[in-house]
């Protein structure tokens, strides 16, 4: 049996569940759970703005998992460092300018006004104490490492983990009834990566967080990582020299070893990884959090339940292509099957959280981002109908008709790709 859920408006948001047998609805009422996220600066975008858009992307990520999402835990937004001078890896922090954490902190008390929404349980979370203290350095070597510090949050009985890059399109609920005590990761996979860690739960309450972290600072210290994934002897031995892992992507793409349970089989799908029989750990996010993540919770201690991209009640702006918000994201291309990239389902979210937040609060993302908004608008970007399918193996694709007609798409799409909104009226 199936459940659709869908939202009929203009925008229409529909997913298709299975059902979860392995927990109960008693189980997720009585645990504390909560959402993060996390707002830091790069190597590519450090300036005020770059932090502003983050702290609406965030909101706006917050504000789908409220409503679509059905979530009314607690969200904490990190901070890692901010600011121009900001160090972001290892080199970085060994010549980090005098003043960087002053600069930080301006950031800091900027981004706390942007999240003071106390009706919505929003509260800022500063890393950089916990980074300075040099208790887990492993941290500061990789932003992605910084995604772990989840694992700090001992109050909750479970964490997840949302890149500021997704919105939410169905409920939470039956994700997070996936994670028990004996699945230390939720996570999903894609053919690019047995762990995408853009999206994951994880159980940090107590003991068994600081447990954690002490296990996953110690693989990369030992490891020295972040590593190459493309170079030997990374890329064919992987974190302590375990070898390859060609059977074990094979279990966890056409075995359903790493499956939860009722969950549709997929045949045929990553052949061009699973075929590898060479430099096996030459995977996206290998020598970093993604692959910190497979070898610790999937390989070593066997505790890792994984769904598929086309499983999940979100779209992922990852890859390919700008920012849905950026403004390099505005021009629209002739051929209007390509004019968007499911962008239309972030937009429709960012003006859901207009009417939710307050306008001190939100008032600057509509500054910020409604003239990229109103580009796009006026060339065309928007096509109505529009359908926003989403895929198992990764990756998600906007169809310039109504999600009821299939004419032009392939077979793969239809089989196994999900509906996850339709645009049926002008945004």
């Amino acid at each position: 049996m199936r459940l659709w859920i869908c939202v009929a408006v203009q925008l229409k948001f529909c997913k298709t569940y299975h059902p979860i047998s392995n927990a109960t609805r008693g189980e997720i009422i009585r645990e504390n759970v909560a959402l993060a996220a996390l707002v830091v600066n790069g190597h590519k975008a450090v300036d005020g703005q770059f932090i502003q858009t983050s702290a609406c992307a965030a909101l706006t990520m917050i504000s789908s998992a409220r409503t679509l999402g059905m979530f009314s835990g607690d969200a904490i937004v990190m901070m890692g460092p901010l600011g121009t001078n900001s160090p972001h890896d290892q080199a970085s922090w060994r010549r980090a300018k005098p003043g960087w954490i002053s600069q930080h902190n301006a950031h800091v008390q900027e981004l706390v006004k942007f999240f003071n929404v106390k009706s919505m349980r929003i509260r800022a979370m500063d890393l950089v104490p916990l980074l300075l203290s040099n208790k887990y350095p492993f941290m500061k070597r990789n932003l992605n490492y910084m995604k772990l510090a989840v694992y700090t949050l001992g109050t909750y009985d479970k964490v997840m983990f949302i890149d500021l890059d997704i919105v939410i399109v169905g409920p939470l609920t039956p994700i997070l009834a996936l994670s028990n005590k004996t699945t230390e990761l939720v996570g999903y996979r894609t053919c690019t990566a047995p762990v995408n860690s853009g999206f994951f739960i994880v159980r940090p309450k107590g003991a068994n967080g600081r447990l954690r972290l002490r296990h996953l600072n110690d693989i990369t210290l030992r490891n020295k990582c972040p590593c190459r994934s493309a170079k030997d002897p990374f890329a064919s031995l992987g974190f302590d020299n375990w070898g390859a892992i060609s059977m074990k992507l094979r279990q966890l793409w056409d075995s359903n070893a790493y499956d939860a349970p009722n969950r549709p089989t997929h045949k045929n799908i990553c052949r061009e990884v699973l075929s590898k029989t060479e430099q096996t750990w030459n995977l996206a996010g290998a020598g970093t959090g993604q692959g910190l993540m497979w070898y610790y919770f999937g390989l070593k201690i066997e505790s890792y339940v994984s769904l598929t991209y086309a499983d999940l009640p979100f779209v992922h702006y990852n890859a390919p292509g700008p920012k849905p918000w950026t403004a390099d994201a505005q021009r629209a291309v002739s051929d209007p099957g390509k004019r968007q990239h499911c962008d239309f389902i972030w937009w429709s979210n960012f003006l859901e959280a207009k009417a939710r937040y307050p306008g001190q609060n939100f008032g600057k993302c509509l500054r910020l981002l409604v003239p990229h908004l109103s580009k796009k608008r006026s060339a065309g970007h928007f096509i109505v109908p529009s359908c926003c399918r989403t895929c198992p193996g990764g990756g998600h694709f906007a169809t310039a008709q109504p999600c009821a007609k299939s004419t032009a798409l392939v077979n793969y799409a239809v089989e196994n790709c999900h509906i996850a909104a339709e645009l049926s009226g002008p945004l």
